[in-house]
């Protein structure tokens, strides 16, 4: 069944948009061949298993014994999870590519498709800069909120602007 067409689409692409019909067994498939993919190459799933649990933990115990970053360890490991999940999503895409082909693959060269596919690696630089940007924003916003919202200790006259309070 074919989603109607819309102006824009038509208009600018030349083309519509088209909804693949997925059986209701699709999922017990996919499932299937995943465990067929573990069962082929288990090194490789619980090395990305073990990595993952073993820098959560490690930046959980971490955040938890530092001062400053004790109260956003929560929303900062779900972060670096988050942003960390789709990379690795890259290799192990690979590896079961590899498996699909008749290759065994190897720990090393899936470990490195996913900066060989995509050269300079952009979507890594990309996930450290707005991981580094979560942390400028978990530590600035307190501050920012207690610069503002201070009741009788105004530090910020409430007649000024944000910009006009941080230039003057």
């Amino acid at each position: 069944m074919a989603i109607p067409k819309t102006a824009r689409m038509k208009e600018h692409l030349g083309k519509t948009a088209q909804v693949n019909h997925v059986a209701l067994s699709a999922p017990i498939t996919w499932l299937r061949k995943g465990i067929s993919d573990f069962m082929t190459s288990p090194l490789l799933a619980l090395f990305y298993g073990s990595l993952f649990s073993i820098v959560t933990y490690n930046l959980w115990t971490y955040l938890s014994s530092s001062q400053s970053l004790h109260d956003v360890r929560v929303p900062l490991v779900g972060v670096v999870v988050l942003l960390l999940g789709p990379i690795s999503a890259m290799s192990l895409y690979d590896g079961s590519k590899r498996i699909e082909s008749g290759k065994k693959p190897a720990l090393t060269d899936v470990l490195l498709s996913a900066f060989k596919a995509n050269g300079s690696c952009p979507s890594i630089f990309l996930s450290v800069m707005l991981i580094v940007l979560a942390i400028m924003w978990m530590m600035f916003s307190p501050l920012i909120y207690a610069i503002f919202n201070t009741g009788s200790l105004n530090i910020v006259s409430t007649d000024q602007t944000i910009v006009e309070a941080i230039l003057s």
